[in-house]
């Protein structure tokens, strides 16, 4: 076995049996590099600890277990079972929280709990896939409007930002942790990614043929996947049976948390048909119209 991760197990064993006798420890639950397994010589620890304890908000505490570096995030009991209901939802802690581990707990309300965020889990996904299937959208849109333009050293960021936006999509679609790490894990789960991505690096392809290859292949995926990806917004719309803006559904409480370019969204599922497409007056509080307002219904 390799040596890092034996130091890491020895260093991960000791520290959870010495929070386990801990009396003011109610819970713990491990993310980051335990959990995905890239562990390397900096690699730390990163739990969530659960005490009894009062206090608001959640402390960053950092300490060494075995020369491992350790990173602990301690939150009260109320704190945690609220955590959900805060408005921590849909930002990167959110992320970190649900989907880490649960080591122990000896706390039944923490337990059932944490037992609950199966179903937030797999709604939190759904909307991530939004974020991600927006964000992918928006960067392929960037990239062919350099390459129309012949802005060659322009458009290699772009393609690069394209190639990440992608790799998070991909993940969370088909029910991977999303980290850092994405494009990498992303090339290993999927052969013909890793070819696109390879051509980046290889000096004897064009690189303009390049990047419309790889402009192509994500266009592709987004014509094969749109409808599953989103699922979850289409749904929404379908069961309010009534004309709605980008606006309003950005508003919603469902959505509000979750950075999705709606509009983007909403423009290009109608333009497959999958959802209708009409103008309403928008009207300022004097009454009088602004303009008409692009607005959607299933």
């Amino acid at each position: 076995m390799n040596s890092n991760i034996i130091k890491y197990q020895n260093a991960f064993n000791s520290l959870i049996q010495a929070l386990k006798k801990n009396q003011s420890v109610l819970a713990v639950t491990v993310f980051g590099s335990m959990i995905t397994g890239d562990l390397w010589d900096e690699s730390d620890i990163d739990l969530f600890v659960i005490v009894n304890q009062d206090f608001k908000g959640i402390k960053n505490i950092y300490g060494e277990e075995k020369t491992v570096e350790v990173h602990i995030k301690m939150l009260s009991k109320e704190e945690f079972l609220n955590f959900h209901e805060s408005n921590l939802s849909g930002d990167t802690l959110h992320r970190k929280f649900f989907s880490s581990k649960l080591i122990f707990s000896k706390d039944n309300k923490i337990t059932d709990k944490f037992n609950t965020f199966k179903y937030y889990k797999d709604v939190d996904r759904e909307r991530w896939n939004l974020v991600y299937l927006s964000a992918l959208m928006k960067s392929i849109s960037e990239c062919k409007k350099y390459m129309h333009n012949g802005k060659v050293y322009s458009i290699y960021p772009l393609v690069l930002k394209a190639i990440d936006d992608y790799s998070r999509l991909y993940l969370n679609f088909n029910g991977y942790i999303v980290n850092k790490d994405c494009i990498s894990m992303t090339t290993n789960l999927d052969d013909s990614f890793k070819e696109i991505v390879d051509s980046i690096f290889d000096n004897s392809i064009n690189s303009v043929d390049t990047f419309k290859r790889i402009v192509e292949y994500l266009d592709n995926y987004i014509d094969m996947n749109i409808t599953n990806c989103s699922n979850v917004l289409i749904n929404y719309i379908k069961n309010k049976n009534i004309y709605i803006s980008s606006r309003e559904l950005i508003e919603d409480s469902f959505f509000r948390d979750f950075k999705i370019d709606m509009e983007g969204l909403l423009v290009e599922l109608s333009r497959r048909g999958l959802l209708q497409k009409k103008g309403r007056d928008y009207l300022l509080d004097d009454g009088k119209k602004l303009i008409n307002e692009n607005v959607y219904k299933i």
